[in-house]
């Protein structure tokens, strides 16, 4: 599980950039919503690796930087401890990549005190700053990343920071 998101992570890091205002976007199925940068096309396609079923939804630029917003259903009674969960798909992101980590520290996310982690990866420049919320049985990993390490900067927390996950 943990290197199909990874893998996952890191196919998305594709494409996107902040431009105008903001847009936005809310999937009531996915429950949460994001602000991605106006002017681009926002995608969402379920994706299957071996058994995990996950939702994507992404915006594209022409400048390799992406933002996209991940989730996956842990199974029916799964009880798997949050640190497992994190470690897990750090783990698969930075084997997947063949990037270090940069940064890694535990968070706690919205108003609901979510347990999370917010991870940077760098490959060659590039970095890709991730957050994985754990709420309630769904896993988001909410990123973004491109090169001359555009997950660092104010475009992308602006991104990450507009994520909430939503009842």
């Amino acid at each position: 599980m943990r290197n199909a998101l990874a893998a996952l992570v890191v196919v998305g890091a594709a494409g996107l950039a902040a431009s105008g205002a903001d847009e936005k976007y809310a999937s009531n199925e996915g429950k949460f919503t994001a602000r991605f940068p106006s002017g681009l096309t926002v995608k969402t396609e379920a994706k299957k690796a071996g058994a995990v079923d996950m939702q994507v939804t992404s915006a594209k630029d022409d400048k390799e930087n992406s933002f996209t917003v991940m989730y996956v259903d842990l199974p029916a009674g799964a009880k798997a401890p949050p640190k497992a969960v994190f470690d897990g798909i750090e783990a698969g992101m930075v084997k997947t990549s063949g990037g270090k980590v940069e940064s890694s520290k535990e968070i706690t996310y919205g108003a609901a005190k979510y347990p999370g982690r917010e991870v940077l990866v760098d490959k060659d420049g590039a970095k890709i700053k991730t957050r994985i919320i754990l709420a309630d049985s769904r896993v988001f990993i909410v990123f973004a990343g491109g090169p001359k390490g555009f997950g660092t900067t104010d475009a992308a927390t602006k991104f990450l920071d507009s994520f909430e996950a939503t009842k």
